[in-house]
Formats: C-alpha cells, sequence, structure tokens
C-alpha cells in the first residue's frame, strides 16, 4: 500500500473509532469496509441506525470541514465512495446522525375556510372553529378550551394549560406547571420552559424564546429577530422583510403576494392562497410524515418534552399543532 493510500485509509479508521458519532441507541455510527479503489477513489460502508439521518464530513487538515454527502440510512447500512479522493494528498472523514422527531399526519381529510379578514384557514376535519371579537377565525382539536383577550383575539389551549394576558391586551396560554412568561416593549407575553431556554428582544418590541443552547438567531429587515437550531436549519426571508425558519434537508418555502414567506414540507402538501395575499400549506396526503432532525441529542429532547405554546394565530397551523399540541409525535430510535 502506498503511503497516500495509507493515509486515507488511517483517517477513516482514526475518526471512525476515536471519535465517534453520537448516537441515542445502542446502534452506534460506525465506518467499515475500508476500500482502495484502484482508479483513485476511496470507498467505506456506514453502519446506523436505520432511517436516520446520516452526514458525512471530509477535510485535509482536521480542522475545516465540508459535507460531503448527507442522506438516509435505508437499511441500517449504506456505502459511500469518494470519488474526488485522488485530488488530495490527505483526507480525513468523519460522520454524524441525527435524532429524528416525525410528525405524522394522522388527519386523512382536511377543509378550509376563510375569516373576516380575508385569511385563509386550514384545518383537520373534525376539529372546531370559533371567532373572535376582533373577526379572526381559529381552528382546534375538539375538547380544547378557549379564551379570548382584551384585544378581541381568541386562543385555544389544551385542558392543564393556563392563560395570561400582556399589555397589549393579547392571551397567551402555556402549561401550568414548568413555565415562565416574558412580555416584550411591545406589550405582548410570550411563554417558554423556565430551564433551559432564554429570550431576547428584537428591535420591533416584540420578545422571542428559544432554548439557550445549540441555537441561533437572525435579523429580518423589519427588524423582528428569529431562532432556529444551529445545524440543519436554513432562513428564507420575504419581499416584506420577514425571515422564516425551516429544517433545510425536506422543507421548501413560498411567497404571498403579501410578500410573506412561509415554510412547507417538500412532498405531500399543497399551498393555497388568502384574499388578503397571504400564502398557507396543509398536507394533502394521509400517509405524510414530517422529519424535523436535530443534531443534538440534548435539543432532540428538549423539543420533544416540549408543550404546547400558543400565543398567536401566526403560528396556528398544522405543524405546531401536532408536533407541540396534540401529543401525536412519535420518536424515532
Amino acid at each position: 500500500m502506498t503511503p497516500r493510500k495509507a493515509l486515507f485509509a488511517l483517517a477513516a479508521i482514526l475518526y471512525g473509532s476515536v471519535l465517534p458519532a453520537r448516537s441515542q441507541t445502542t446502534q452506534q455510527f460506525q465506518f467499515n469496509s475500508l476500500k482502495w479503489i484502484p482508479s483513485g477513489s476511496f470507498s467505506f460502508g456506514i453502519s446506523a441506525p436505520l432511517g436516520r439521518t446520516y452526514m458525512i464530513d471530509a477535510s485535509t487538515n482536521l480542522t475545516v470541514w465540508s459535507s460531503v454527502i448527507t442522506d438516509t440510512v435505508p437499511s441500517g447500512s449504506v456505502s459511500f465512495v469518494d470519488t474526488t479522493a485522488s485530488r488530495f494528498q490527505r483526507r480525513f472523514y468523519r460522520g454524524n446522525h441525527y435524532w429524528t422527531i416525525l410528525v405524522p399526519n394522522t388527519y386523512p381529510i382536511w377543509q378550509t375556510t376563510t375569516g373576516d379578514d380575508g385569511r385563509l384557514l386550514n384545518f383537520p376535519s373534525g376539529w372546531q372553529t370559533a371567532k373572535g371579537a376582533d373577526g379572526r377565525t381559529i381552528a382546534f382539536p375538539a375538547g380544547w378550551n378557549t379564551a379570548q383577550g382584551s384585544d378581541g383575539r381568541m386562543i385555544a389551549f389544551p385542558s392543564g394549560f393556563t392563560t395570561k394576558q400582556g399589555a397589549d391586551g393579547r392571551l397567551v396560554a402555556f402549561y401550568q406547571t414548568g413555565f415562565s412568561t416574558v412580555q416584550g416593549s411591545d406589550g405582548r407575553l410570550a411563554a417558554f420552559p423556565s430551564t433551559g431556554w432564554t429570550n431576547l428582544g428584537s428591535a420591533d418590541g416584540r420578545t422571542i424564546v428559544f432554548p439557550s443552547a445549540n441555537f441561533a438567531t437572525t435579523t429580518g429587515a423589519d427588524g423582528r429577530v428569529v431562532a432556529f437550531p444551529l445545524t440543519g436549519w436554513a432562513t428564507s426571508r420575504g419581499i416584506d422583510g420577514r425571515n422564516v425558519a425551516y429544517p433545510a434537508s425536506n422543507f421548501l418555502t413560498a411567497q404571498g403576494v403579501d410578500g410573506r414567506a412561509i415554510a412547507y414540507p417538500h412532498s405531500g402538501w399543497v399551498l393555497q392562497q388568502g384574499t388578503d395575499g397571504r400564502m398557507n400549506s396543509y398536507p394533502t396526503s394521509a400517509s405524510t410524515t414530517i422529519e424535523l432532525d436535530f443534531q443534538d441529542q440534548s435539543l432532540f429532547a428538549l423539543f420533544g418534552g416540549l408543550r404546547t405554546i400558543l400565543s398567536q394565530s401566526d403560528f396556528n397551523n398544522y405543524v405546531i399543532y401536532a408536533f407541540f399540541g396534540t401529543g401525536e409525535q412519535q420518536f424515532s430510535d
């Protein structure tokens, strides 16, 4: 074996054994079947939990890394061939896989209605609707409670939740124990878990809340701050200056004539636009599943255990209800 071939093999072995990827199960992420191909390519196998999203990075100096592939493990193992290996004097590899939260669509039939404000509302069949004094309609699962703030806006929340009103007259609902609230200079309240979360004020007077570790923030041209996981997520800005954050691997974006951008799963969902120019989306397939990937296990656990937070109807959509609200989340192993 030539020195360069030996170095490639050693690099893969070193990074596959000394620095293994983190795993939440007994099945670890492992490199195997290391092989130098006469054409100059380098191949190896990967063993990881079935269905888990994995990522392979490469480097020539163990300092600067670049992603060479991100995919899903189809059967517990996968093979990878680096056809560019011969271009480098030496190359190191490292691997990781994500912790995934699966959000299945358990509502096969959806319906739509348009509120007095021209906003299109999509919701599963069997849900209830209520209209606030401000003319805005909300949808929520049967059996939930409703309350109205002094601003005329209606909110819905499950049993075991309480409500609190901000100086702007808007209500926020949150779980009765383990949650705190903070109020922005605009008078709007936000609720968040008492431990492991932080808050940040933005130029528009709004205060946002997000996990205190492994999150990044960005500010839109409208002065609004958006928080999102450090890895695996992206942001997009509409022409109205507002940013949206979304999982980069399986979401798309669209923009309504009002200039607002939205993010939605790349398959199984349809777009609709209300008379107010706002774009909306909902699932069209009963088998649709949203996958939310997290590289950090603590963040995975934090989101998995998060209770519903309903503060404004901008977030009253299927993803929030199903993921944070109705308890229909599944945690992949």
